[in-house]
């Protein structure tokens, strides 16, 4: 049996698919900060999407190391 490998087009579709369901449609209520490193800050939002809160920071990958991914709390 040959498992098809996935693309990185595909692996991006399903990140923001799942970004989209989680946020999309919701409000950006307020900014957030953690500065508890002062050398390296955390930027990010809130979104309020029917009853939920979402605290949204921009990270540069999953593990956190800078910005440019979404992590949803």
């Amino acid at each position: 049996m040959t498992t098809k490998r996935k693309t990185d087009a595909q692996y991006a579709a399903e990140y923001i698919e799942g970004v989209i369901k989680q946020i999309g449609g919701g409000v950006i209520t307020n900014p957030l900060l953690d500065d508890s490193d002062p050398d390296f800050p955390f930027i990010g939002f809130q979104v309020k999407k029917g009853t939920k809160t979402h605290n949204v920071w921009i990270l540069r990958d999953p593990e956190g190391n800078g910005s440019g991914h979404l992590s949803i709390e």
